[in-house]
């Protein structure tokens, strides 16, 4: 099991293995208000034990591009429906974050075990998005119950 010293900053944790492809990992997040009043996600840790990792830096690249879509979704997820069909077609009205609006610091840990080798991929945001709310939540004493979170920069 992994322990870490939150200092504050809110946490969620994606479980203990069970089988020969599970795997488990921590994420935190530290939010602040800008001045503009909106939410910027300033850092996220992320600790992940995805059994035996083949490729650090391509797998530390995955986790970026899942905080980036988790973010996104966050930010703009909303989804509307209009006689029966999704209104939203592709990005020019479903937006993505970009590089300069995803999280300002990003601390990863990998821990590398002789477990069967797995990937990340969208499975992160299973504990990204969690621990975002839980940060948002701690500083504004609103509950985030569901997506797009209003005010996140």
């Amino acid at each position: 099991m992994i322990k870490l010293s939150i200092n504050g900053n809110s946490y969620s944790y994606e479980g203990e293995p069970g089988g020969i492809y599970q795997n488990y990992s921590a994420h935190m997040a530290d939010v602040r208000r800008l001045d503009d009043g909106s939410i910027k996600v300033h850092k996220i840790w992320i600790v992940a034990d995805h059994g035996r990792v083949i490729n650090p830096l391509n797998f530390k690249r995955q986790i970026h591009s899942s905080i980036y879509f988790a973010i996104s979704m966050m930010r703009s997820g909303k989804v509307t429906m209009k006689n029966g069909q999704i209104e939203q077609s592709n990005f020019h009205d479903y937006p993505v974050s970009l590089i300069g609006e995803g999280a300002e610091n990003v601390e990863i840990k990998l821990i590398d075990s002789d477990a069967h080798p797995m990937g990340c991929g969208e499975k992160m945001q299973a504990g990204i998005q969690p621990a975002i709310a839980n940060a948002i939540e701690k500083l504004t004493n609103k509950e985030v119950n569901g997506i797009p979170v209003e005010g996140l920069a």
